[in-house]
């Protein structure tokens, strides 16, 4: 656990050719404590992670309310808000475990 939380970049977790290759995008949603904010810390990137996981809340509400608005009365809403939801809930469980990991690091 210590070498994932000490990471900044998928490089540092693997060394291929297709995560060099993959590192620029990658790293950006991996890893936005480090590129978004500069965080070096575990307080830091605990406190970046925080403030992300509200852009995302935030974003995620805006985009149902966007969806909704435009499938008013589609067939096609429940199959867009059932994807848009599932999709939702893979980034705030991946960036909450990543908050859970680096705050357990920083009282530590």
């Amino acid at each position: 656990m210590e070498a994932t939380t000490d990471s900044n970049s998928i490089t540092d977790l693997c060394s291929n050719e297709a995560c060099d290759a993959i590192s620029p995008v990658a790293d950006f949603f991996l890893f936005p404590e480090t590129f978004l904010f500069g965080a070096v810390t575990y307080g830091e990137k605990a406190l970046s992670i925080g403030v992300f996981l509200v852009l995302i809340i935030g974003a995620g509400l805006l985009g149902d309310f966007l969806i909704r608005k435009r499938f008013r009365e589609n067939d096609h809403l429940q199959g867009m808000v059932s994807l848009y939801e599932k999709i939702m809930v893979v980034f705030l469980s991946f960036y909450g475990l990543k908050l859970l990991f680096y705050f357990l690091r920083f009282k530590s």
